[in-house]
């Protein structure tokens, strides 16, 4: 009895460790698993309702833990430093590490890294362009710039020509900047954030995996719960379900995804599928597309399933960012 118990503490465990991950990175971590193990998984995740976000932290800080214990992570830090010193250089322990820049240990800003981009930007519009300009020059180019395209137009151009001509800021000016911004932001700012469970995450990442996961989780769900696994199946979005959807959705999908996968995606579809994303394509379109698939001779079921996959996640995030809506559980889906 008491092992049944673990069994079910572990599953929950890895349910709230999958939920703290990017969908895509989930699906590739449940490909590796057994099918009892994914169908487990799975159950819990459909289960789970809201969870504490200090519950979800100390599941992720116990992997971080057995991650190291396990690789033999090497960390540094000024606790390294200071042992290694007093071992080298007993007496001159406190002059070095006073000599030390802090900067270089925790740079201005690090902390942008964790909060949530909208928030940061909403706090960011009522700043000053020399303000968004401090903080931006101290980050990667890539979450700079993905910063900086969600602010407004005016601040943005502001901003991209304070950055032009900032020159090496005065400590005393990053550091009051770096605080006022941390004040404004407030301390549950800070805080991890990670998605609760429930059926819509179970279809977020059904959606992501393979046919073979989600017809294995299905099955041991309708095994368990039949009305929770009716639920689950209704909400999945199918590559096939591609034809109920309005033809400027189809297209606004076709302009978004990678070509180059659909000759795959497409192999040993039904008659209907092909019929209808072709008739949505330019007529020279269609007769490449249709060429590819004919040329592909014998392909694996698998590889096939993971393109379908790729196309799949393009419609949710479509769906996610509004660009197009599709009407869970019902037969119309329009843009």
């Amino acid at each position: 009895m008491s092992r049944r118990k673990e069994d079910i503490a572990g599953a929950r465990k890895a349910a709230l460790l999958l939920l703290s991950m990017p969908q895509e990175n989930a699906a590739r971590v449940l490909s590796h698993l057994s099918e009892a193990e994914v169908a487990e998984i799975a159950t819990e995740i459909a289960s789970l309702g809201e969870v504490a976000g200090d519950a979800a932290n100390v599941i992720v800080d116990e992997f971080s833990e057995l991650w190291e214990k396990r690789h033999g992570n090497v960390s540094g830090g000024l606790g390294r430093v200071r042992g290694l010193l007093e071992l080298a250089a007993p007496d001159r322990v406190d002059d070095i590490v006073s000599g030390i820049d802090r900067r270089v240990i925790d740079p201005p800003f690090s902390w942008v890294y964790r909060v949530d981009t909208q928030l940061l930007v909403r706090t960011l519009a009522n700043e000053l362009p020399i303000t968004c300009a401090v903080l931006l020059s101290f980050l990667t180019a890539d979450k700079a710039a993905t910063i900086m395209l969600e602010l407004p137009a005016d601040l943005r151009t502001a901003t991209a020509v304070a950055i032009a001509n900032l020159d090496d800021p005065e400590h005393d000016l990053v550091d009051a900047i770096e605080s006022g911004i941390r004040e404004k932001l407030g301390p549950n700012a800070f805080e991890r954030q990670y998605r609760v469970g429930g059926v819509d995450a179970l279809v977020d990442l059904l959606n992501r995996s393979d046919r073979e996961t989600e017809e294995s989780v299905l099955e041991v769900l309708n095994s368990q719960d039949e009305h929770l696994a009716s639920e689950v199946k209704r909400r999945l979005f199918l590559f096939e379900d591609i034809t109920s959807l309005d033809p400027r959705a189809i297209q606004k999908i076709l302009a978004s995804i990678d070509m180059s996968k659909m000759p795959l995606a497409m192999k040993g579809v039904g008659e209907d599928t092909t019929r209808v994303i072709l008739e949505n394509m330019s007529e020279r379109a269609a007769e490449v597309l249709r060429e590819e698939i004919e040329v592909l001779g014998a392909v694996r079921l698998a590889d096939v399933q993971a393109a379908q996959a790729e196309v799949v996640a393009v419609v949710n995030r479509l769906d996610a960012d509004g660009e197009i809506t599709i009407s869970r559980g019902s037969d119309a889906l329009v843009v």
